[in-house]
C-alpha cells in the first residue's frame, strides 16, 4: 500500500512548521523532541509526514482533501483508507497515526541510518541529505 507521500520528493529533512525552509540542522533541531541529538524512528517519520502532508495541502487550511490527495498523486480509493474518520478531510494526525504512512516513511529513515543503531545521528542526517542533494543533479 502506497501514500501519495511517495510522489513527493520526500527528504528526510524539510521545512515542516514554517514557511521558511529549513537548514538540515535546524531541522532536525526541531524534530529532536526528546533533545538527545538523535532522531528516533518515530521522531524523524513524524517529521517526514508532517513535510509531505505541508507540500500536498494546497490550500493551507491543515487537512488534505481528496482532490488535493489525488493531485500530489494518490488514488481516490486510497484517500478513503487513510480517512480514518470519515470526514472528507486527512488531518495531519490521521497521517501520522495511519501505520502505512509511517512504514512508508521509515524507508528513508533506515537509509539514513548507517550504523543501523535505529536512530540518526546529526552526522548521518547530513551525510543522507547530501546523498539526496547529490542524486537530484
Amino acid at each position: 500500500m502506497k501514500l501519495a507521500f511517495a510522489s513527493i520528493p520526500v527528504l528526510l529533512f524539510a521545512a515542516c512548521a514554517t514557511n521558511a525552509p529549513l537548514t538540515t540542522e535546524q531541522a532536525f533541531q526541531r524534530a529532536d523532541a526528546n533533545g538527545d541529538g538523535m532522531l528516533s524512528r518515530s521522531e524523524a517519520t513524524d517529521l517526514m509526514i508532517a513535510s509531505a502532508f505541508k507540500a500536498m495541502d494546497a490550500d493551507g487550511d491543515g487537512f488534505l482533501s481528496e482532490s488535493e490527495y489525488i493531485a500530489a498523486g494518490g488514488t481516490a480509493e486510497n484517500f478513503k483508507k487513510y480517512d480514518t474518520s470519515g470526514s472528507g478531510g486527512l488531518s495531519l494526525s490521521e497521517a501520522q497515526a495511519n501505520p502505512a504512512a509511517v512504514e512508508h516513511m521509515a524507508m528513508p529513515f533506515d537509509e539514513a541510518d548507517v550504523n543501523n543503531n535505529g536512530a540518526i545521528s546529526l552526522d548521518e542526517a547530513l551525510a543522507y541529505q547530501k546523498k539526496l542533494d547529490e542524486a537530484v543533479r
